[in-house]
């Protein structure tokens, strides 16, 4: 019972934070940088990362997600331990709009065993 609580109010719980090179989106040039992956109180065992581009209009209220990185995975994670995982995207100006009314986030959720899930949020600049 008291594992069930804390693991609801994230107390103890494993963590993933992108750490990116930059933060600026340019056409054609690639994203570079590593999923940092951190270790809570008690083992767990590692089903999935995941990392999508959300895409914001501003005037439309309107919300593209288009995934970028699917890593599965079936790995045990000790207490404390920390692993770092490679990043790289190719950002296409074909595909995503780069405008000033879209905001742009990279969003990363790695999903642990009895599907318990932790966030990271970067958010993206366009270069001019």
């Amino acid at each position: 019972m008291i594992n069930r609580v804390l693991s609801i109010l994230k107390i103890g719980t494993p963590r993933v934070d992108l750490v990116l090179d930059t933060q600026e989106i340019v056409p054609g040039e690639k994203l570079f940088g590593a999923f940092h992956l951190y270790g809570g109180w008690r083992t767990c065992k590692i089903r999935r990362l995941e990392c999508d581009l959300v895409i914001t209009n501003l005037n439309e209220k309107t919300q593209v997600v288009e995934p970028i990185k699917t890593v599965l995975m079936s790995q045990v994670m000790k207490p404390k331990e920390r692993r770092e995982i490679s990043f790289h995207y190719c950002i296409s100006s074909n595909e995503i709009p780069l405008r000033s009314e879209y905001r742009y986030h990279l969003k990363t959720r790695v999903v642990f065993e009895n599907n318990v899930k932790t966030f990271d949020h970067d958010e993206l600049t366009v270069a001019n």
